[in-house]
């Protein structure tokens, strides 16, 4: 996969972020990937964007305990036909491990979450918007 990040603003500012910050981002890369989601869904995922939804509207973002189906449907999209399915699942299954965050896994992420947005559009149509909004959730 392609690096999306490397020599962008937004790979500077998630270097500067500690480990132990990057937790509090989860919920807003939830939100992030499940408006992905919304605006490109897989049947595949239906079930794991609904999962999400709902952890993040009570602000729930304890993962030890995730539902057998959902860590099912997200290994199944991990290894489908379409690319951008499985780059998605895999930012859902950063997403969902019990492990808290760390800025490595916000890198993944948002390199997975670019890759995506890649399969659907041409990079100048999405590229410079994305780079942006993922900024804007990190707090740039």
């Amino acid at each position: 996969m392609k690096s999306w990040t490397q020599g962008t603003a937004l790979s500077e500012h998630i270097d500067l972020i500690e480990d132990s910050e990057a937790e509090g981002y989860r919920k807003a890369l939830i939100d992030y990937v499940n408006q992905y989601q919304d605006e490109l869904p897989s049947e595949f995922l239906e079930g794991v964007w609904l999962y999400m939804k709902i952890k993040s509207e009570t602000g729930d973002m304890d993962f030890t305990t995730v539902p057998d189906e959902i860590i099912e449907a997200i290994e199944i999209g991990c290894y489908e036909y379409c690319i951008s399915l499985n780059e998605v699942s895999e930012a859902y299954k950063i997403l969902v491990k019990p492990q808290p965050l760390n800025s490595a896994d916000i890198t993944s992420f948002a390199n997975h979450m670019l890759e995506a947005f890649s399969c659907n559009f041409a990079e100048d149509e999405f590229f410079h918007q994305e780079i942006q909004r993922l900024k804007n959730i990190l707090g740039m």
